[in-house]
């Protein structure tokens, strides 16, 4: 039911994104502070163990693929995000990916961005990939926004970037599988869609915008070494199933982290070895 009800939502705000003409002015977003950057990537692993895969609210867990050629760059397993800075399913995703990728690596930058105004779960605050820099031993980002959260005189978001066809081509193959059993692929989108190295795919958050709704991005980052805070529990769970993806692609490396309870928990719920 949860997977449902999301996506109906991801649909609804799709189409709110359809690329009619726009005159809107795009103004570049300010970088995030190194202050919330450390908080976000400084989750205590007594967090990631305690919270493991209870969320305190519904999770929607990303779909086990098998048998898929590895996605990789070189030796290292590639992450594929494309998501909507309108959107406030891709605002909450973004939190769990960025919890769960600096467990390999390091972000150097990304953007503060506050999701539309005017849809579902209304300006939830995040972060935006436009312009990040992320760097690891054993993970590749590649992260595409393709619509802004600024609409112009016609209702229609501003158009940011594309995936490139390698990238589209992955999307065209894997969103069905993503999508629940019937579901059609939206006419564009679906936002977010998060591909770890063809081993797990997702159409959507791994929970509901809502545990973010009216919350500030200082003050989420900041509870994230609590883990019986809902926002906390609702990313760092979903972090973890990020997590468990991620290292089914790169080896079980690093041992620490994907050794970790918090991730063997996920391991279960999802069915990885």
């Amino acid at each position: 039911m949860a997977t449902g009800l999301i996506l109906v939502g991801v649909v609804v705000l799709v189409v709110l994104a359809l690329t009619e003409p726009t005159t809107t002015l795009v103004t570049s977003p300010p970088i995030t502070s190194a202050a919330v950057r450390k908080e976000v990537a400084t989750v205590p692993p007594s967090v990631f163990d305690t919270v493991g895969i209870d969320a305190g609210t519904p999770l929607t867990s990303p779909v086990v693929l098998s048998g898929q050629p590895p996605l990789t760059v070189g030796h290292r397993s590639e992450v594929l995000f494309v998501g909507a800075e309108f959107s406030p399913f891709s605002a909450a995703e973004r939190w769990a990916l960025i919890v769960a990728l600096s467990r390999f690596g390091t972000f150097g930058s990304v953007s503060d961005m506050q999701s539309a105004a005017d849809t579902v779960f209304p300006s939830v605050q995040t972060f935006s990939f436009v312009g990040y820099r992320y760097s690891s031993p054993l993970v590749v980002l590649a992260a595409t926004e393709e619509y802004s959260a600024e609409p112009g005189v016609t209702g229609a978001y501003a158009h940011l970037g594309t995936p490139t066809p390698a990238e589209q081509a992955v999307i065209d193959r894997y969103v069905p599988l993503a999508l629940p059993a019937g579901s059609e692929p939206p006419p564009v989108g679906p936002f977010p869609f998060v591909d770890i190295g063809n081993r797990l795919v997702t159409a959507t958050s791994g929970f509901s915008p809502a545990v973010l709704v009216g919350r500030a991005r200082g003050k989420v980052a900041g509870e994230l070494q609590e883990p019986d805070q809902p926002a906390t529990m609702a990313i760092v769970a979903a972090a973890n199933e990020l997590t468990a993806g991620i290292c089914a692609t790169t080896g079980e490396r690093p041992a620490a982290v994907c050794r970790s309870k918090g991730v063997e928990a996920a391991d279960g719920a999802l069915g990885l070895p």
